[in-house]
């Protein structure tokens, strides 16, 4: 059956966007380039078992973005998050996650957690979540890594690199976890670090 959504207007800027699509595991919901740039969205949630790619530039600039439920998310296009300066998490935790684009969390300044699942068929732009060049930002922020990758797992260069908010950086789990020229380099702010087990 087709993809069915509906949206909920609390106030001409203010958005909720409920997406109940995904009805079986065989659906897949793609949100389309530019569909949600236009601001106003502050909410987003998914029903179902299916999955759910962000198209490149979604949210560019949606600044009312609060949340997202990212649950179900398996990819996430260039630049779809970027400069969502109030989004308070990034919870890339599906084990079915394959794609997170360049630029894709680019200056989502207020989310102070990041958290992502490695998984073998998942590829990482090392702009994904660049930092470096926000404006004005002085928040520092943790990224956390669960490494449930069977196969060696390399992260891209300049992964993190030049990125002075990063303060907390660790990895879970016992996956192979290979580090690239340039990763981590020049994060002055950078004072802890826990690599677990999963060092290769």
């Amino acid at each position: 059956p087709p993809s069915t959504t509906r949206t909920s207007r609390s106030s001409a800027w203010a958005r909720i966007f409920w997406a109940a699509s995904c009805l079986n595991k065989e659906d897949t919901f793609t949100m389309c380039e530019y569909t949600f740039d236009d601001g106003r969205v502050k909410e987003v949630h998914f029903e179902g078992d299916g999955d759910v790619i962000v198209g490149n530039d979604t949210f560019r600039k949606d600044t009312k973005l609060l949340t997202f439920d990212f649950s179900k998310v398996v990819a996430v296009g260039n630049s779809a998050f970027a400069e969502c300066e109030n989004l308070k998490e990034i919870q890339l935790l599906n084990k079915k996650i394959r794609h997170i684009g360049s630029c894709a969390f680019q200056g989502c300044d207020n989310a102070n957690d990041i958290q992502v699942m490695l998984t073998d068929n998942l590829t990482i732009d090392g702009t994904a979540f660049d930092r470096h060049n926000s404006v004005g930002n002085t928040k520092p922020y943790s990224m956390t890594l669960y490494a449930n990758n069977t196969e060696q797992y390399y992260l891209p260069e300049d992964f993190a690199s030049q990125d002075m908010l990063l303060n907390t950086f660790e990895v879970v789990g016992n996956g192979e976890l290979y580090y690239s020229d340039g990763n981590f380099s020049y994060c002055e702010n950078l004072t802890k670090v826990n690599v677990g087990n999963a060092l290769g």
